[in-house]
């Protein structure tokens, strides 16, 4: 019997990605979206949720807000729209760069804090 078979999807998913580590992208990405002047720089921790969920599914499947009636995937398109999941994706951020690391030889390159 496997440890995951009476859990949902979802269940499994908060297993590997709890809410801390929503918690940290969504701090560090509404950061770097600010840091950029991104007007819309709120993310909320349910849509990082489907950003993720969007990427995960996108190994397989990469026209979800097709207007093809056999090509559009209404879970994703109803989830979120396309340029609101192309924004965050855009500023999703992992690192806290406010707190560099300073043996990182690429540091005075890569952070912005």
């Amino acid at each position: 019997m496997s440890l995951y078979e009476n859990l949902t999807d979802v269940e499994i998913f908060e297993q590997f990605v709890d809410q801390k580590i929503i918690d940290s992208l969504v701090e560090q990405s509404t950061k770097y979206a600010l840091f950029l002047n991104n007007p819309d720089s709120k993310i909320s921790p349910k849509e990082m949720k489907c950003v993720i969920a969007i990427m995960i599914l996108s190994a397989y499947h990469d026209m979800y807000w097709s207007s093809e009636k056999d090509l559009n995937v209404l879970v994703v398109s109803d989830a979120m729209l396309r340029d609101r999941f192309r924004q965050i994706v855009k500023y999703l951020e992992c690192a806290d760069n406010t707190k560099p690391n300073n043996n990182d030889k690429m540091l005075f390159t890569t952070s912005y804090g």
